[in-house]
């Protein structure tokens, strides 16, 4: 074959060592880019750790304080129910009636008008054990003419007193006085109502039924 022409031959070394120094370059630059993102990497596995560890740190701190309300709630249920327990048994001597018209026991005259109230319309005897300490109406605006009257409540000195004229009250299973169609219930809290009303229907059949039912609270 004939000598390679040098002239070409040097040529195509230029060419070499030209590509060489551009995949040099190429290499160079692979090799920052790949540092650069380890250095990426890094910093985001150390932001990653230290995330984990505060949110571990706030799991915790949540269950501490989870823990810390669910006691609380519990405080708070049992202290509710003491005064519940309290406001119930500073109401024993307490009766409500429902139906007496407003225009009666105007003027200061509602205690005698009670009194006359349970003599007359319930039969209950005035002595010394029916003493009645007060007699007022539920704290509540006028109501309108064609509205009901606000309910009395009166309290007895004694829970004898009291026992007697539910009793009574309960055997009239309501009475009328001065026109007005009367009932009488035990005071109590709004809570201990709603708890009683719930065995309404249970109460109805015993009535029905002829079975004796005993209310504990």
């Amino acid at each position: 074959p004939p000598p390679p022409n040098i002239t070409n031959l040097f040529s195509e070394v230029v060419k070499m060592s030209n590509m060489l120094q551009s995949v040099a370059a190429d290499v160079s630059t692979i090799k920052q880019t790949t540092s650069e993102l380890n250095a990426a990497v890094a910093a985001m596995q150390e932001r990653l750790t230290e995330a984990e560890t505060r949110i571990s740190r706030l799991e915790d701190t949540s269950e501490r304080l989870h823990t810390a309300v669910g006691e609380r709630s519990k405080l708070m249920e049992a202290m509710l129910d003491r005064m519940q327990v309290l406001e119930n048994h500073s109401k024993r001597n307490n009766v409500r009636v429902i139906g007496l018209k407003e225009t009666i026991g105007t003027d200061g005259t509602l205690l005698s008008c009670v009194r006359k109230m349970l003599t007359e319309g319930l039969g209950v005897r005035d002595d010394v054990e029916f003493e009645i300490e007060r007699a007022h109406r539920v704290f509540a605006p006028l109501p309108d003419p064609n509205r009901a009257p606000r309910p009395v409540l009166i309290r007895s000195l004694r829970q004898s007193a009291r026992d007697k004229v539910i009793m009574a009250a309960k055997e009239k299973r309501g009475f009328e006085w001065q026109g007005c169609r009367l009932s009488v219930f035990p005071d109590m809290t709004k809570e201990l109502a709603e708890k009683r009303k719930a065995f309404t229907a249970v109460k109805k059949k015993c009535f029905v039924t002829g079975l004796k039912r005993v209310s504990i609270y």
